[in-house]
Protein backbone atom coordinates (compact mmCIF):
# COMPACT_ATOMS: atom_id res chain seq x y z
CA UNK A 1 0.00 0.00 0.00
CA UNK A 2 1.57 3.10 -1.13
CA UNK A 3 1.77 6.12 1.68
CA UNK A 4 -0.85 8.93 1.30
CA UNK A 5 1.68 11.66 2.61
CA UNK A 6 4.18 13.60 0.14
CA UNK A 7 6.99 12.21 -0.75
CA UNK A 8 9.21 14.77 1.17
CA UNK A 9 7.43 14.15 4.39
CA UNK A 10 10.08 11.06 4.70
CA UNK A 11 12.78 13.45 5.04
CA UNK A 12 11.03 15.16 7.96
CA UNK A 13 13.12 14.93 11.47
CA UNK A 14 12.33 16.05 15.15
CA UNK A 15 13.20 19.27 15.65
CA UNK A 16 16.71 19.61 16.99
CA UNK A 17 15.60 22.70 19.15
CA UNK A 18 12.78 21.39 20.45
CA UNK A 19 14.82 18.79 21.36
CA UNK A 20 17.50 20.80 22.99
CA UNK A 21 14.70 23.25 24.72
CA UNK A 22 13.27 20.58 26.72
CA UNK A 23 16.56 20.18 28.62
CA UNK A 24 15.59 23.80 29.80
CA UNK A 25 12.48 22.61 31.76
CA UNK A 26 14.91 20.13 34.00
CA UNK A 27 15.71 22.37 36.84
CA UNK A 28 18.77 19.61 37.61
CA UNK A 29 20.32 20.88 34.49
CA UNK A 30 22.09 24.43 33.42
CA UNK A 31 21.73 24.08 29.87
CA UNK A 32 24.39 27.21 27.62
CA UNK A 33 22.88 24.87 24.48
CA UNK A 34 19.46 26.71 24.32
CA UNK A 35 19.82 30.36 25.20
CA UNK A 36 18.30 30.48 27.88
CA UNK A 37 18.69 33.66 30.11
CA UNK A 38 18.77 33.87 34.08
CA UNK A 39 14.81 34.45 34.74
CA UNK A 40 15.80 36.94 37.59
CA UNK A 41 17.02 39.33 34.94
CA UNK A 42 13.38 39.54 33.27
CA UNK A 43 12.03 43.09 33.68
CA UNK A 44 8.58 42.06 34.95
CA UNK A 45 7.60 44.94 36.21
CA UNK A 46 8.84 47.02 33.67
CA UNK A 47 7.11 44.37 30.75
CA UNK A 48 3.91 44.65 33.01
CA UNK A 49 3.33 48.61 32.92
CA UNK A 50 4.68 48.33 28.98
CA UNK A 51 1.58 45.70 28.69
CA UNK A 52 -0.91 47.57 30.11
CA UNK A 53 0.00 50.72 28.66
CA UNK A 54 -0.31 48.83 25.59
CA UNK A 55 -3.82 47.22 25.98
CA UNK A 56 -5.01 50.62 27.24
CA UNK A 57 -4.35 52.28 24.65
CA UNK A 58 -4.69 49.97 21.84
CA UNK A 59 -7.20 47.13 23.20
CA UNK A 60 -7.89 44.12 21.42
CA UNK A 61 -6.16 45.57 18.10
CA UNK A 62 -2.18 44.96 19.79
CA UNK A 63 -3.44 41.13 19.96
CA UNK A 64 -4.24 40.91 16.49
CA UNK A 65 -1.78 39.27 13.64
CA UNK A 66 -0.17 41.75 11.30
CA UNK A 67 1.72 42.35 8.23
CA UNK A 68 4.84 39.21 8.47
CA UNK A 69 7.36 43.05 7.78
CA UNK A 70 6.06 44.09 11.31
CA UNK A 71 3.51 46.65 12.82
CA UNK A 72 3.26 49.52 10.03
CA UNK A 73 3.75 52.14 13.34
CA UNK A 74 6.60 50.46 14.60
CA UNK A 75 8.22 50.43 11.44
CA UNK A 76 7.19 54.13 10.93
CA UNK A 77 8.52 54.56 14.18
CA UNK A 78 12.10 53.25 13.21
CA UNK A 79 12.47 54.66 10.33
CA UNK A 80 11.88 58.00 11.62
CA UNK A 81 14.80 57.60 13.92
CA UNK A 82 16.85 56.55 11.25
CA UNK A 83 16.39 59.41 9.20
CA UNK A 84 16.59 61.31 12.05
CA UNK A 85 20.33 59.59 12.56
CA UNK A 86 21.10 60.38 8.80
CA UNK A 87 19.72 57.08 7.31
CA UNK A 88 17.29 58.43 4.85
CA UNK A 89 14.35 56.20 4.77
CA UNK A 90 10.63 54.95 5.32
CA UNK A 91 8.56 52.22 6.82
CA UNK A 92 8.77 50.89 3.23
CA UNK A 93 12.48 50.12 4.06
CA UNK A 94 12.18 48.64 6.92
CA UNK A 95 11.34 44.95 8.37
CA UNK A 96 10.66 44.03 11.81
CA UNK A 97 12.17 40.56 12.34
CA UNK A 98 10.27 37.83 15.14
CA UNK A 99 13.98 36.52 16.16
CA UNK A 100 17.74 35.55 15.08
CA UNK A 101 17.05 32.61 13.13
CA UNK A 102 14.25 34.57 10.56
CA UNK A 103 17.14 36.84 10.12
CA UNK A 104 19.19 34.33 9.33
CA UNK A 105 17.25 32.52 7.37
CA UNK A 106 16.41 35.21 5.07
CA UNK A 107 19.57 36.05 4.60
CA UNK A 108 21.23 32.66 3.80
CA UNK A 109 17.97 32.58 0.92
CA UNK A 110 19.53 35.77 -0.12
CA UNK A 111 23.01 34.76 0.09
CA UNK A 112 23.61 31.22 -0.29
CA UNK A 113 23.63 28.72 -3.20
CA UNK A 114 23.36 24.87 -2.35
CA UNK A 115 26.83 23.78 -2.50
CA UNK A 116 28.62 27.00 -0.86
CA UNK A 117 30.79 26.52 1.79
CA UNK A 118 29.77 28.07 5.07
CA UNK A 119 32.27 28.55 8.40
CA UNK A 120 30.87 29.01 11.45
CA UNK A 121 33.10 28.76 15.33
CA UNK A 122 32.12 25.77 17.20
CA UNK A 123 29.88 25.62 18.81
CA UNK A 124 27.75 27.81 17.20
CA UNK A 125 23.86 28.50 17.14
CA UNK A 126 21.92 25.69 15.89
CA UNK A 127 19.16 28.04 14.37
CA UNK A 128 21.93 29.00 12.55
CA UNK A 129 22.64 25.79 10.99
CA UNK A 130 18.95 25.11 10.71
CA UNK A 131 18.83 28.20 8.20
CA UNK A 132 21.95 27.92 6.29
CA UNK A 133 21.06 24.28 5.75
Amino acid sequence: MSSKFADRIARVQPSAIRELLKYGDDPAITSFGGGYPDPSLFPVAELQQVFADVLANEGATALQYTASVGLPGLRAQIAKRMSNQGAATDADDVLVLQGAQQGLDLVAKLLINPGDVIVTENPTFLGALIAFN
